[in-house]
């Protein structure tokens, strides 16, 4: 599905943007404005996919979507590591 908006990294966050973009996304050192507001350059590499995703992003991009808008809170528990592989264990 595609989306009228891609992700991107960039002062330490996953960020994203309307901002247009050719083929897979957004070339390092390129300047974008972010759902959030926020004018910023672009990163790539591993790491950088790697950082914490912009909760405003986050927010405006399920909004987009029409997404369920999950609100700041405890993560959910982690799997107990010996479920790993289980087929009765349910992931909704």
């Amino acid at each position: 599905m595609s989306h009228p908006f891609r992700w991107v990294p960039a002062n330490g966050r996953r960020h994203a943007s309307r901002h247009p973009t050719t083929g897979g996304g957004y070339p390092s050192g390129l300047a974008v404005t972010t759902l959030c507001g926020l004018d910023v350059r672009a990163r790539t590499g591993d790491l950088p996919w790697l950082w914490p995703t912009c909760a405003d992003c986050n927010l405006e991009a399920r909004r987009i979507v029409g997404a369920v808008i999950r609100f700041p809170g405890p993560d959910p528990p982690a799997p107990n590591p010996g479920s790993y592989g289980s087929r009765s264990e349910r992931h909704d």
